[in-house]
């Protein structure tokens, strides 16, 4: 199969083509293979659908899930937190995300991202914030640690 728009045949695997791509495109696009995203990644992004598209998952901790998306209204990048499924069943959790999101929406610091969106689709409980793009904090820590040096 022929790819016209890249010029390149797709016969290999999903990672080998990226890399043709990449180096097709100069090597200055971001290209994210998904070879099966998950049942939670698609049940999210059919709740918000129309408003944003998923692009891939950025991180995960104990409070929730971080998905790399694009706001389809206003044409940019945004990071959106999700609740785990598990917490999102308790009020208690729900009560302590939410108020997560507001209290930082409330405070306007360089260094604190902002939040745009609380909402509640399709079972998700979740939060919108801008996209900064960049190293996160444990790959800072890594690189720059003593031990690193």
């Amino acid at each position: 199969m022929l790819c016209g728009a890249l010029g390149i045949t797709i016969n290999d695997s999903p990672l080998t083509l990226a890399a043709r791509a990449a180096k097709r495109l100069g090597g200055l696009a971001r290209i994210h293979v998904v070879t099966h995203p998950s049942a939670e990644f698609l049940d999210l992004q059919a709740a918000l659908a129309g408003e944003y598209s998923l692009e891939r998952e950025l991180g995960r901790g104990g409070m929730g899930v971080v998905y790399l998306a694009r706001d389809v209204q206003l044409d940019r990048d945004v990071a959106i937190k999700v609740l785990p499924a598990h917490l999102a069943r308790t009020a208690e959790a729900r009560e302590r995300f939410v108020r997560e999101a507001r209290t930082a929406a409330g405070l306007s610091h360089p260094h604190i991202v902002p939040i745009h969106r609380v909402g509640e689709a399709g079972g998700f409980v979740f939060f919108v914030m801008s996209y900064v793009e960049g190293e996160t904090l444990g790959e800072q820590l890594r690189t720059r640690s003593p031990a690193a040096g």
